[in-house]
């Protein structure tokens, strides 16, 4: 997918999310959440440092929520 179909992709995800629409968070997530890994773990260059700060952002916890998955607070 060229560069700007990713973008109009994102933005028609977005605009669903928005809605309501947790199909597309899912799809969203996944389009993104390799690229944020990748930038924390180049950022920290340190594999067991990068797994805690993707955890400290919650992104697999927010994942689980948006699926009606029960999360823990801690």
């Amino acid at each position: 997918m060229s560069s700007a179909g990713a973008s109009s992709e994102t933005s028609a995800l977005i605009t669903r999310i928005a809605a309501g629409d947790r199909d597309a968070f899912s799809r969203f997530y996944d389009l993104l959440a390799p690229t944020a890994f990748g930038l924390i773990r180049r950022v920290l260059r340190e594999p067991l440092g990068t797994v805690k700060t993707r955890a400290r952002l919650g992104l697999g916890r927010l994942r689980g929520a948006l699926r009606g998955e029960r999360v823990s607070a801690t």
